[in-house]
């Protein structure tokens, strides 16, 4: 605590002499000296809050550098602290990352309990150096033996170890469980993933296309490399909503049209623009527009975003009895999921309160002008009984 994150202000100026202000960080020539012409107390004031934003921009940081010491690891992280440091006249408390990893691990966690108020450093008292190992015990040995092969040189106990040394031999001991432990876990083939209870859309079919390859998804989450394509589509998607005289508010994670990555250059996406122009749907007034929902099937929420709803069928837009769903597809026809259609459909069933028979759902290939509609209709428990 205090260390990881650390609580320092990094960067600041006015006690470091040697760090250039932000403020001149891009000016060749800096004053020694700033001239301020408020009251003291004012100079005081606003020193104390410029520090206190330097320390939130630190925390970021030591973020950043934690989630990218946990995501990197492919089968194993290891995460130790210690209540005593080297020089320390009073225990360390555990950092606030080492409590949020302790929710989450694997394995059981020994987890020593704070030293007694007014308790010493036990490393200030008189060291002791015994010869190594002075005590195993047999089922430690079996262990080393049995998985590792190691060979045990000194087998002999040392009755006449004090409590101290006793205590010393057994952290080693502790120290060799806890390390078989770690052998075992990362020579496992298998790994048991908990599927999180809520699941976007796009999560749902990703884990029906491929159930390992999200899973690891999982295990070893990974930054999505940024692509100009999906900037693309979700630029195409604001503008048929500004098309429609509609823009809704939505969350960055879920911004439509991201997985859109077909639209290569900004030529294709003017020629996207102009057959939407002339497409079917253009002269269609949408009844709603990218469409949250949380559709609950089995004991998890599937979430997510309808591009468009129409009133009427795809054939009859005056049929007051139905409903059609549309998602604007910017690639080829036939490469997309129908899953995605099932889902949205259900989804729209709900929030309306209707019969899943009497909502629509079609793919719309805007590019070429193409409509793919279900050939089959699949209600929650038919979504169910897919994942």
């Amino acid at each position: 605590k205090g260390k990881f994150p650390s609580t320092k202000a990094e960067d600041y100026w006015n006690t470091k002499p040697f760090v250039v202000p932000h403020k001149y960080r891009r000016v060749e020539q800096h004053p020694d000296v700033i001239a301020y012409p408020g009251a003291v107390e004012d100079i005081e004031a606003d020193f104390k809050a410029h520090k206190s934003h330097l320390q939130g921009v630190n925390k970021v940081d030591e973020d950043r550098l934690v989630y990218v010491a946990v995501t990197r690891a492919e089968k194993l992280v290891i995460a130790s602290s210690h209540w005593w440091g080297p020089t320390q006249s009073t225990p360390r408390h555990p950092s606030e990352f080492l409590e949020t990893l302790k929710k989450f691990a694997t394995n059981d966690v020994e987890w020593q309990p704070a030293p007694e108020k007014g308790a010493k450093n036990p490393q200030f008292e008189t060291a002791v150096d015994p010869m190594w190992p002075a005590r195993v015990s047999d089922e430690v040995i079996n262990q080393l033996h049995a998985q590792a092969g190691f060979v045990v040189l000194n087998n002999s106990a040392d009755l006449s170890l004090n409590d101290n040394e006793l205590a010393t031999v057994a952290s080693w001991d502790s120290d060799i469980e806890a390390l078989l432990k770690q052998v075992t876990v990362a020579q496992a083939n298998e790994r048991i993933v908990r599927l999180p209870r809520s699941l976007s859309a796009s999560q749902v079919m990703q884990l029906q296309q491929d159930e390992q390859a999200f899973l690891r998804t999982l295990v070893r989450p990974m930054p999505r490399q940024p692509s100009a394509a999906a900037d693309r589509g979700t630029a195409f998607h604001a503008w048929v909503e500004n098309f429609y005289g509609q823009r809704g508010l939505f969350d960055i994670d879920t911004l439509p049209g991201s997985s859109d990555t077909e639209i290569y250059s900004d030529d294709d996406l003017g020629k996207l623009k102009a057959a939407f122009t002339s497409g079917v749907f253009a002269a269609r007034t949408p009844h709603d527009l990218e469409t949250p929902f949380a559709l609950v099937v089995g004991a998890r929420t599937w979430r997510g975003r309808i591009d468009a709803v129409f009133a009427g069928s795809i054939e009859d837009p005056s049929d007051s009895t139905r409903w059609t769903v549309i998602d604007w597809k910017t690639g080829t026809p036939g490469s997309a999921n129908p899953l995605q259609l099932h889902i949205y459909r259900n989804a729209w069933a709900q929030i309306m309160g209707v019969d899943v028979m009497q909502v629509d759902a079609a793919f719309y290939f805007v590019g070429d002008g193409v409509i793919e509609s279900l050939s089959e209709v699949l209600d929650v428990e038919g979504l169910s009984d897919l994942i």
